[in-house]
Protein backbone atom coordinates (compact mmCIF):
# COMPACT_ATOMS: atom_id res chain seq x y z
CA UNK A 1 0.00 0.00 0.00
CA UNK A 2 1.39 2.76 -1.13
CA UNK A 3 1.31 6.22 1.44
CA UNK A 4 -0.54 8.98 1.56
CA UNK A 5 0.99 12.03 0.20
CA UNK A 6 2.04 14.65 2.71
CA UNK A 7 -0.38 17.85 2.72
CA UNK A 8 1.40 20.86 1.67
CA UNK A 9 1.95 23.63 4.17
CA UNK A 10 1.52 26.87 4.06
CA UNK A 11 4.65 29.34 3.80
CA UNK A 12 4.90 31.29 6.63
CA UNK A 13 4.38 34.37 4.08
CA UNK A 14 1.32 33.09 2.75
CA UNK A 15 0.23 32.21 6.11
CA UNK A 16 1.16 35.87 7.64
CA UNK A 17 -0.55 37.71 4.08
CA UNK A 18 -3.23 35.20 5.14
CA UNK A 19 -3.31 36.64 8.95
CA UNK A 20 -2.96 40.18 7.57
CA UNK A 21 -5.94 40.05 5.17
CA UNK A 22 -8.73 38.13 7.84
CA UNK A 23 -7.12 40.94 10.22
CA UNK A 24 -8.11 44.20 7.95
CA UNK A 25 -11.23 42.50 6.85
CA UNK A 26 -12.60 42.18 9.91
CA UNK A 27 -11.36 45.31 10.98
CA UNK A 28 -12.71 46.83 7.91
CA UNK A 29 -16.04 45.43 8.44
CA UNK A 30 -16.19 46.99 12.05
CA UNK A 31 -15.48 50.95 10.24
CA UNK A 32 -17.42 50.19 7.68
CA UNK A 33 -20.78 49.14 9.81
CA UNK A 34 -20.14 52.16 12.10
CA UNK A 35 -18.92 55.37 9.55
CA UNK A 36 -20.81 54.21 6.27
CA UNK A 37 -18.57 53.79 3.56
CA UNK A 38 -17.75 57.43 2.65
CA UNK A 39 -16.92 58.65 5.97
CA UNK A 40 -14.55 55.18 6.47
CA UNK A 41 -11.20 55.99 6.69
CA UNK A 42 -8.38 54.01 5.64
CA UNK A 43 -5.90 55.03 8.81
CA UNK A 44 -8.87 53.95 10.78
CA UNK A 45 -9.24 50.58 9.32
CA UNK A 46 -5.36 50.15 10.22
CA UNK A 47 -5.67 51.16 13.78
CA UNK A 48 -8.31 49.02 14.22
CA UNK A 49 -6.24 45.54 12.76
CA UNK A 50 -2.94 46.67 14.55
CA UNK A 51 -1.12 46.98 11.47
CA UNK A 52 0.25 49.89 9.47
CA UNK A 53 -1.33 51.87 6.81
CA UNK A 54 1.89 50.56 4.18
CA UNK A 55 0.88 46.59 4.90
CA UNK A 56 -3.01 47.66 4.80
CA UNK A 57 -1.99 49.27 0.86
CA UNK A 58 -0.06 46.32 0.25
CA UNK A 59 -3.04 43.99 0.90
CA UNK A 60 -5.47 46.38 -0.62
CA UNK A 61 -5.03 48.40 -3.29
CA UNK A 62 -7.76 50.96 -1.60
CA UNK A 63 -11.19 51.28 0.00
CA UNK A 64 -13.25 50.27 -3.06
CA UNK A 65 -11.16 46.65 -2.92
CA UNK A 66 -11.26 46.36 0.72
CA UNK A 67 -15.45 47.19 0.78
CA UNK A 68 -15.53 44.44 -2.15
CA UNK A 69 -13.67 41.94 -0.07
CA UNK A 70 -15.86 42.33 3.32
CA UNK A 71 -18.93 41.24 1.18
CA UNK A 72 -17.45 38.50 -0.96
CA UNK A 73 -16.03 37.00 1.99
CA UNK A 74 -19.01 37.36 4.41
CA UNK A 75 -21.37 36.23 1.21
CA UNK A 76 -19.10 33.25 1.03
CA UNK A 77 -19.40 32.15 4.25
CA UNK A 78 -22.84 32.89 4.28
CA UNK A 79 -24.12 30.83 0.88
CA UNK A 80 -21.30 27.89 2.71
CA UNK A 81 -23.33 28.13 5.91
CA UNK A 82 -27.14 27.20 4.09
CA UNK A 83 -25.41 25.19 1.32
CA UNK A 84 -24.17 22.76 3.88
CA UNK A 85 -27.61 22.36 5.36
CA UNK A 86 -29.00 20.69 2.61
CA UNK A 87 -28.92 16.63 3.04
CA UNK A 88 -29.77 14.44 -0.27
CA UNK A 89 -32.93 12.47 0.49
CA UNK A 90 -34.41 14.44 3.18
CA UNK A 91 -37.90 16.70 2.78
CA UNK A 92 -36.72 19.85 0.47
CA UNK A 93 -38.41 21.63 3.34
CA UNK A 94 -36.25 20.80 6.34
CA UNK A 95 -33.36 21.30 4.00
CA UNK A 96 -35.24 25.37 3.28
CA UNK A 97 -35.82 26.32 6.71
CA UNK A 98 -32.06 24.36 8.35
CA UNK A 99 -30.76 26.40 5.51
CA UNK A 100 -32.42 29.57 6.65
CA UNK A 101 -32.28 28.83 10.30
CA UNK A 102 -28.26 29.06 9.18
CA UNK A 103 -28.52 32.03 7.74
CA UNK A 104 -30.07 33.65 10.37
CA UNK A 105 -27.85 33.00 12.90
CA UNK A 106 -24.76 33.77 10.40
CA UNK A 107 -26.04 37.30 10.49
CA UNK A 108 -26.86 36.93 14.15
CA UNK A 109 -23.16 35.87 15.54
CA UNK A 110 -22.07 39.05 12.91
CA UNK A 111 -23.87 41.98 13.53
CA UNK A 112 -21.19 44.37 12.46
CA UNK A 113 -21.45 42.73 9.12
CA UNK A 114 -24.95 43.07 9.26
CA UNK A 115 -25.17 46.28 10.29
CA UNK A 116 -22.87 47.43 7.35
CA UNK A 117 -25.53 45.09 5.16
CA UNK A 118 -28.40 47.06 6.02
CA UNK A 119 -26.59 50.74 6.05
CA UNK A 120 -27.04 50.78 2.17
CA UNK A 121 -30.17 51.02 1.68
CA UNK A 122 -30.31 48.09 -0.45
CA UNK A 123 -33.71 46.38 -1.34
CA UNK A 124 -32.96 42.68 -0.54
CA UNK A 125 -35.60 41.49 -2.48
CA UNK A 126 -34.58 43.23 -5.94
CA UNK A 127 -31.28 42.71 -8.32
CA UNK A 128 -30.54 46.60 -8.12
CA UNK A 129 -28.84 48.90 -6.12
CA UNK A 130 -25.82 46.84 -4.74
CA UNK A 131 -22.50 48.44 -4.09
CA UNK A 132 -19.96 45.90 -5.00
CA UNK A 133 -20.01 43.19 -7.73
CA UNK A 134 -19.51 40.79 -4.59
CA UNK A 135 -23.32 41.49 -3.53
CA UNK A 136 -24.76 40.94 -6.43
CA UNK A 137 -22.65 37.52 -7.67
CA UNK A 138 -23.46 36.58 -3.74
CA UNK A 139 -27.23 37.60 -4.13
CA UNK A 140 -27.80 35.24 -7.56
CA UNK A 141 -26.13 32.83 -6.28
CA UNK A 142 -27.81 32.54 -3.29
CA UNK A 143 -31.71 33.18 -5.23
CA UNK A 144 -30.34 30.28 -7.49
CA UNK A 145 -30.19 27.73 -4.01
CA UNK A 146 -33.15 29.00 -2.74
CA UNK A 147 -35.37 28.65 -5.62
CA UNK A 148 -33.76 25.35 -6.76
CA UNK A 149 -34.74 24.00 -2.89
CA UNK A 150 -38.14 25.28 -3.03
CA UNK A 151 -39.01 23.83 -6.44
CA UNK A 152 -38.24 20.55 -4.50
CA UNK A 153 -40.57 21.57 -1.60
CA UNK A 154 -43.81 23.01 -3.98
CA UNK A 155 -43.27 19.49 -5.60
CA UNK A 156 -43.36 17.60 -2.63
CA UNK A 157 -46.78 19.29 -1.32
CA UNK A 158 -45.03 21.52 1.52
CA UNK A 159 -44.39 24.89 0.24
CA UNK A 160 -47.84 26.86 -1.78
CA UNK A 161 -47.76 26.39 -5.72
CA UNK A 162 -46.11 30.01 -6.89
CA UNK A 163 -42.96 31.04 -8.94
CA UNK A 164 -39.95 29.59 -6.76
CA UNK A 165 -37.83 32.47 -7.50
CA UNK A 166 -40.43 35.24 -6.27
CA UNK A 167 -40.86 33.40 -3.35
CA UNK A 168 -37.00 33.18 -2.76
CA UNK A 169 -37.18 37.07 -3.12
CA UNK A 170 -40.27 37.40 -0.64
CA UNK A 171 -38.31 35.24 1.90
CA UNK A 172 -35.24 37.76 1.17
CA UNK A 173 -37.37 40.28 2.22
CA UNK A 174 -38.49 39.30 5.27
CA UNK A 175 -35.50 38.42 6.21
CA UNK A 176 -34.41 41.57 6.18
CA UNK A 177 -37.02 43.48 8.11
CA UNK A 178 -36.91 40.98 10.71
CA UNK A 179 -33.54 41.63 10.72
CA UNK A 180 -33.34 45.35 10.59
CA UNK A 181 -35.95 45.33 13.69
CA UNK A 182 -33.48 43.10 15.69
CA UNK A 183 -30.99 45.42 15.33
CA UNK A 184 -33.11 48.24 16.07
CA UNK A 185 -34.52 46.52 19.33
CA UNK A 186 -33.95 46.25 23.05
CA UNK A 187 -30.28 45.58 23.51
CA UNK A 188 -31.10 42.69 26.32
CA UNK A 189 -33.52 41.04 23.63
CA UNK A 190 -30.86 41.29 20.54
CA UNK A 191 -28.89 38.79 23.36
CA UNK A 192 -31.67 36.15 22.41
CA UNK A 193 -30.43 34.73 19.26
CA UNK A 194 -32.99 31.64 19.14
CA UNK A 195 -35.83 34.39 19.70
CA UNK A 196 -34.78 35.96 16.33
CA UNK A 197 -34.35 32.61 14.62
CA UNK A 198 -38.03 31.20 16.14
CA UNK A 199 -39.84 34.11 15.10
CA UNK A 200 -38.70 34.39 11.80
CA UNK A 201 -39.03 30.76 10.77
CA UNK A 202 -42.65 30.49 12.29
CA UNK A 203 -43.83 33.51 10.09
CA UNK A 204 -42.13 32.42 6.89
CA UNK A 205 -43.73 28.91 7.81
CA UNK A 206 -47.32 30.98 7.56
CA UNK A 207 -46.36 32.64 4.90
CA UNK A 208 -45.34 30.16 2.63
CA UNK A 209 -46.11 26.39 4.06
CA UNK A 210 -48.94 24.43 3.62
CA UNK A 211 -50.70 22.56 6.59
CA UNK A 212 -48.95 19.44 5.30
CA UNK A 213 -45.33 21.57 5.66
CA UNK A 214 -46.35 22.58 8.60
CA UNK A 215 -46.98 19.76 9.82
CA UNK A 216 -43.34 17.92 8.61
CA UNK A 217 -41.49 20.96 10.61
CA UNK A 218 -43.15 19.93 13.97
CA UNK A 219 -42.68 16.60 13.51
CA UNK A 220 -38.77 17.77 12.98
CA UNK A 221 -38.92 19.98 15.92
CA UNK A 222 -38.25 23.34 13.67
CA UNK A 223 -41.49 24.61 14.48
CA UNK A 224 -42.93 26.08 17.89
CA UNK A 225 -45.70 27.89 18.78
CA UNK A 226 -49.51 27.53 18.67
CA UNK A 227 -50.00 29.37 15.96
CA UNK A 228 -48.13 28.55 13.58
Amino acid sequence: MSEAAPKLQQSPMAAREAFYRETLIAAAEDVFARCGFQAARMPEIARKAGLSLGTLYRVFAGKDELYDAVHRTRGEQIRAAAAGQIEPGRPAVINLFQGIRAYIEYFAEHPGYLRMHLSSGTAWALPTGFETTAQMETWQQGLDLMASVLDAAIEQGDVIRDDSRILARSIFALHQVRLAAWMEGDPERKQDKELLIETTLNALARAILTDAGRQRLRQAGLLTGEHV
